[in-house]
């Protein structure tokens, strides 16, 4: 008996020893990636602003403020923070205090440059440039600046930019990975070295990572609701930290309010979860390699929403380093290819909310298995562009069925891809197949839903089996008509209509 209660005490002694050595890397983790000397600060809504600096004797003032989202970043004696913010958490008109800290650019180093970009034709990207090339899209690119005189990207730099490293000077790149992200995402389709997945598209640099490749979180959230004010379509985040913020996420949702989408890299670590990346609407994006599996450095888990090509990725390179083109490795270079994309369904679809296009990304995307790892697959740039595109029904044909003297069960039919209105009839009209609605719109997402029922049959001792078709013209789409059969079928057995019901327990549902 002494034995096994010695037994458990050494194991329990053990987990103690355990979960303390997590405590602590998980302290120290933080304390690492605090970015010294800063706190940003928000005042509880009509509160006047406090004079800060006499809270303690370690907050020296306001550096910088965003009225707009309403956070202070404010500067502390170095080595202090942990007391500032204490202090600083006490002011009644003070609603949060949060440390500022660092996120890195998510690259992974890769082998030397190889000319074939596969990630473009894994994506089906050439197919999608017929009808689509993201002209005139406006995509932020959020990262250590561009080469603002590369000849795959000068064509492509939209006025605007900003330095938020060194204010008052251009986003130029002087790192090499935002020149990279940029060129994935837009690269002119010119005749030189590489093509962007939206060749026409408009890129905004926006410089918040230094020649480091790390940036403030603070900087960060200014850049993210700058590129939303700005006009930005789409915002690439390719960066991340291990922390999870009140102002970036407020950030996040402030862009998202404004019709832009953003698409962030979903990590380099396995076991880590990223932010922006794991932010509730953020399109979160895993790596894959040319033959569809998760690159190991990867990130996983529920906030994955969709996968791209990210192992040895070839793109424009900072001429600083000595090369005008390079491959690199990384979930930074997946999320360029989806921004792209979401461009090239914008430029078709300029209508469609920042949710519409996430959509239809994630229908176009092929499935590749365990959503943690994929998301909703692998991301289709033709099929994407196809469905926003080209008029196509839900349904290739329609089966009704009926009892003897009521009407059929109503049948939906989902329209999507389609422009303008539309109108509907019946060939050849056999009187029995209602339609709703005989004429409309479509949506800004392209899409309209038709419901489609019969009237009511008599029949004798035998079933009753009718065909016709329903004709959609809608002059404005591509192809501009469709024809869908339809048949019913109405049984002389039944006086009713009979649905099985799941027992709840069985399918979690009725």
């Amino acid at each position: 008996m002494l034995r096994r209660w010695m037994r458990y005490l050494a194991l329990a002694t053990l987990a103690v020893l355990f979960a303390l050595s997590t405590l602590e890397t998980s302290i120290g983790a933080e304390a690492r990636e605090i970015r010294p000397g800063r706190l940003v600060v928000r005042l509880r809504q009509g509160a006047s602003a406090p004079s800060l600096d006499r809270r303690s004797s370690a907050v020296l003032g306001e550096e910088r403020v965003d009225d707009v989202l309403g956070y202070r970043l404010v500067r502390v004696t170095s080595g202090q923070e942990p007391a500032a913010r204490d202090a600083l958490r006490r002011d009644p008109a003070v609603e949060s205090v949060e440390y500022d800290f660092v996120a890195h650019a998510l690259l992974v180093p890769s082998d030397p440059y190889y000319p074939q970009q596969w990630g473009l034709a894994r994506i089906n990207a050439p197919s999608a440039w017929d009808r689509a090339r993201g002209t005139g899209v406006l995509v932020a690119i959020v990262d250590t600046g561009i080469d603002l005189d590369h000849p795959d990207l000068v064509a492509r730099i939209a006025p605007g930019g900003l330095n938020f490293v060194a204010p008052g000077t251009p986003p130029a790149d002087d790192n090499g990975h935002g020149t990279h992200v940029a060129g994935i995402a837009a690269a002119s389709l010119n005749g030189l070295g590489v093509v962007g997945v939206a060749p026409e598209a408009r890129l905004l640099p926006i410089k918040v990572l230094d020649a480091s490749g790390s940036g403030s979180y603070y900087d960060i959230m200014d850049s993210i609701r700058y590129a939303a004010d700005q006009g930005a379509r789409v915002i690439n985040l390719s960066l991340g930290g291990l922390f999870d913020v009140s102002y970036l996420r407020d950030a996040v949702n402030y862009a998202r309010a404004r019709g832009a989408v953003v698409v962030a890299a979903a990590g380099n670590d396995p076991i880590q979860t990223y932010y922006p990346a794991a932010y509730p609407g953020v399109v979160a994006v895993s790596a894959v390699d040319s033959g569809d599996r998760i690159a190991a450095f990867s990130s996983r888990g529920s906030y994955i929403g969709i996968a791209a090509p990210g192992v040895t990725v070839a793109s424009t390179a900072w001429r600083g380093s000595g090369e005008s083109y390079v491959s690199r490795s990384g979930t930074s270079m997946a999320a360029p290819h989806v921004a792209g994309v979401v461009a090239l369904v914008r430029g078709v679809r300029p209508a469609l909310s920042g949710d519409e296009a996430v959509g239809v990304l994630k229908r176009a995307a092929y499935p590749l298995g365990d959503s943690s790892l994929y998301g909703a697959g692998l991301l289709d740039a033709a099929a994407a562009v196809h469905e926003v595109t080209t008029l196509t029904a839900s349904q290739s044909t329609v089966l009704l069925l009926a009892p003897g003297g009521v009407p059929s069960l109503p049948t939906t039919v989902v329209l999507r891809g389609g422009s303008g209105s539309f109108s509907t009839s019946v060939q050849p009209n056999g009187g029995w197949l209602t339609v709703q609605p005989a004429s409309s719109s479509f949506a800004s997402d392209g899409a309209a839903t038709l419901r489609l029922t019969s009237t009511p049959q008599t029949v004798g001792a035998t079933a009753l089996v009718s065909d016709t078709a329903l004709q959609i013209s809608a002059p404005q789409s591509d192809p501009p008509a469709l024809t869908i059969p339809v048949r019913l079928i109405v049984s002389p057995t039944y006086t009713a209509v009979h649905l099985p019901l799941a027992q709840r327990g069985a399918w979690g549902t009725w």
